[in-house]
């Protein structure tokens, strides 16, 4: 899977290690920090690369950076359960996912439906693994004493990432203006 993202910074990354260290000292030691925390506006199978690169650097020109707000943390239920700080959907946040799946929209074939304008959830992934049933009470537990509210973002970047699974690949980054 491919996916076209904004890259947060070095506090994201410590908010994502802080948060899976009070998950595993509550017993769920196999979770897993993000790496490259990041929030997503479109994933596909695969990206057309020939033209990929001209298309991004469209959005990076057309784009102004700004802020965004995180308005809470949640878990996406699963087998593979996913805790993530989602993100307020701010005018500006939607028009830039609007320029970003305008400018993909002939571009990637096995698109997410979940990444369309009608349904996107704007939100960054924090750690991953399996959570039990039983548990689900402590980790809402150590959610609440997080105050995600007053997390903000700065959205000052678009970048491909070639491989999602792959934690070093290399991302191809263009910064907003």
């Amino acid at each position: 899977m491919q996916s076209i993202v904004t890259a947060l910074d070095k506090r994201w990354r410590e908010r994502a290690e802080d948060v899976c260290g009070e998950l595993r000292a509550i017993g769920l030691k196999g979770m897993r920090a993000a790496a490259r925390p990041r929030f997503t506006y479109q994933a596909a199978e695969r990206f057309e690369a020939a033209r990929l690169e001209l298309a991004l650097a469209g959005v990076a020109a057309a784009a102004r950076k700004f802020e965004a707000q995180a308005a809470g943390l949640g878990v996406f239920a699963g087998p593979e359960a996913i805790v993530y700080a989602s993100i307020a959907p701010s005018d500006r946040l939607r028009a830039m996912h609007r320029l970003v799946w305008d400018a993909m929209l002939r571009l990637g074939s096995g698109r997410g439906a979940a990444y369309a304008p009608q349904t996107w959830v704007p939100h960054v992934a924090l750690t991953a693994g399996a959570i039990p049933p039983e548990s689900l009470a402590d980790v809402q537990a150590v959610l609440a004493r997080h105050h995600a509210g007053a997390w903000n973002l700065r959205v000052d970047n678009i970048c491909y990432v070639p491989d999602v699974d792959d934690p070093d690949t290399d991302w191809l980054r263009f910064d907003l203006r």
